[in-house]
């Protein structure tokens, strides 16, 4: 599950049965892959992330799905722990 926190610009992933955190994504900021009011997330049928942002930022972001369970594009099945 996906849960756009306004506050510290981030995008948390958590896991639906216990609310585990698994991963974030995001800082404060303005350049790609930053948020400024982060407001809104959604996800694609392909696994795609899509964020909205609210204030002066009005843009929509796209992130793109890699590897077999995460956006983090190292392939690695278990979101959120790095080599």
């Amino acid at each position: 599950m996906y849960v756009a926190d306004l506050s510290n610009n981030t995008i948390y992933t958590l896991k639906r049965d216990n609310l585990e955190e698994l991963d974030r994504l995001g800082r404060a900021g303005r350049q790609i892959g930053e948020f400024h009011w982060v407001h809104v997330v959604s996800v694609d049928s392909e696994g795609n992330l899509y964020t909205g942002e609210v204030d002066n930022a009005n843009r929509v972001q796209k992130f793109l799905r890699y590897g077999p369970a995460s956006c983090s594009g190292t392939g690695v099945r278990d979101v959120g722990k790095y080599r």
